[in-house]
């Protein structure tokens, strides 16, 4: 059901599901975010999660319960994603429906829909280059402006690296910064034979 109403990022899907019935699907801070920003964009968004209580900032999760389109589903776990052509439904369980705690939602139901956005955060993969560069606290790439990491002649792009905002534009962008840097580097281990590119608005002209 991916890119038939299964998504993977609020922020670039979310647009195509105006005033839709949505779905966030994950776990603390990633999901909230989501459902943040969805909520300007959906008719509804359910806040699918399997803790007893939202997890995540609290600020947000204040902001989020005051919304009247937005709904938290505690204790739930998607157990199918439904449709043919395109998602319509979810099936739910509910892991927690005791008599002292009863819920709103039947121990397997269904939830009509339009869209569900899974987000659960992310893994930066780099154990490859633990050795040679160094890492964040999150095992990202430490990257400077010019996409050059701890380590002279290694240049680092993607959602890998600490720059934040994890976005395809945004790591293409910073792939051509790495390009571009590597180039120079290269062209300086040569000697200069060849100059730099410099490729800014920069202007050496005074007015």
């Amino acid at each position: 059901m991916k890119g038939k109403g299964v998504s993977y990022c609020a922020v670039c899907d979310g647009p195509l599901f105006k005033q839709k019935r949505l779905a966030v699907v994950g776990i603390g801070d990633p999901s909230l975010d989501a459902a943040l920003f969805l909520k300007g964009i959906a008719s509804k968004v359910y806040v699918i999660h399997q803790t007893n209580t939202p997890i995540g900032t609290e600020e947000i999760i204040r902001l989020l319960q005051r919304e009247e389109n937005v709904s938290f589903m505690p204790n739930s776990i998607v157990k199918a994603v439904n449709g043919t052509s395109k998602v319509d439904s979810l099936t739910i369980t509910n892991t927690k429906i005791t008599k002292s705690a009863p819920s709103p939602f039947s121990s397997e139901s269904k939830l009509d829909i339009d869209g569900v956005f899974v987000e659960m955060g992310y893994i930066a993969k780099t154990d490859f280059v633990k050795d040679l560069v160094q890492l964040n606290s999150s095992n990202e790439i430490i990257v400077n402006k010019y996409c050059a990491t701890s380590r002279q002649g290694i240049f680092a792009a993607g959602d890998v690296t600490d720059v934040p905002y994890k976005q395809a534009v945004i790591s293409a962008g910073q792939g051509s910064i790495a390009a571009l840097s590597a180039y120079n580097y290269i062209q300086k281990l040569k000697g200069g034979k060849s100059p730099p590119i410099k490729a800014d608005w920069k202007s050496s002209r005074s007015t």
